[in-house]
């Protein structure tokens, strides 16, 4: 009588023990598959954000060149090559140029944006609006119309290359560079009124690695007013003086 009990305890142990496994593997199958349908939505949610971004984008490269610029994507980095040099737009219109620059999922973040211009239309007016998009990291604005007082505009940027070639800057202009002292890796004054008395105000730009001076007034005497501030670290440099 007591084996029997023995046996029917035994198996009864058996059977919880084996409930307690099917039971646990059940709850593990079901968080795999929870699981991987929250992993399937994210992926889901993921690819409708980069499609919405996609759209976006179109959408601004469409209305930027409706008005006549061109745009293509970098090519070395993320973010748009835009020429406005058959810009059909107003000054105004210019402010449209922010829809590329915002085009992105991080609020905090807007797509780097390449500007260049060789429009003889293209003048101090332009540069106050084009001042207001986000994201502009280099402008080429070589031939147009700009002067120095234009140059002021530019500060709210974060330039890192400015080309300046064949305009009107002078050596007063320089001064409004300052705020870029420490993002400017880049600056092209070719064939501009620039003298040794300009380059004063390029001291302390430590960022600066690449200045090209061909055509203008400046001398070696100006040169060597800078190198207190500059060590041997360029990896370019032209200079040629008129003189």
């Amino acid at each position: 009588m007591d084996q029997a009990i023995a046996r029917d305890c035994c198996r009864r142990t058996s059977f919880v023990i084996a409930g307690t496994g099917i039971n646990r593997f059940l709850a593990t199958e079901g968080e795999y598959i929870e699981r991987d349908r929250r992993e399937a939505q994210s992926l889901e949610e993921a690819e409708r954000e980069r499609e919405r971004i996609r759209r976006l984008q179109r959408e601004a490269e469409w209305e930027i060149e409706r008005l006549g610029a061109r745009v293509e994507p970098e090519f070395k980095s993320p973010g748009f090559v835009i020429d406005l040099s058959w810009w059909s737009g107003t000054n105004q219109e210019l402010a449209k140029l922010a829809l590329l620059a915002e085009a992105t999922s991080d609020e905090e973040f807007t797509n780097p944006l390449c500007i260049k211009s060789s429009d003889l239309r293209f003048d101090d007016e332009s540069l106050r609006y084009l001042a207001t998009v986000p994201g502009i990291y280099s402008l080429n604005l070589t031939g147009t119309q700009i002067t120095d007082s234009g140059l002021r505009a530019l500060q709210p940027l974060l330039l890192q290359s400015l080309y300046l070639n064949d305009t009107a800057i002078s050596d007063d202009g320089l001064r409004s560079l300052e705020p870029f002292r420490m993002t400017l890796s880049s600056l092209y004054l070719n064939r501009t009124a620039i003298t040794d008395d300009g380059l004063i105000h390029l001291k302390g730009f430590g960022q600066l690695r690449t200045l090209s001076l061909t055509g203008t007034q400046v001398s070696g005497i100006g040169l060597r007013c800078l190198e207190d501030s500059w060590e041997p670290r360029m990896s370019q440099f032209a200079c040629h003086s008129r003189r």
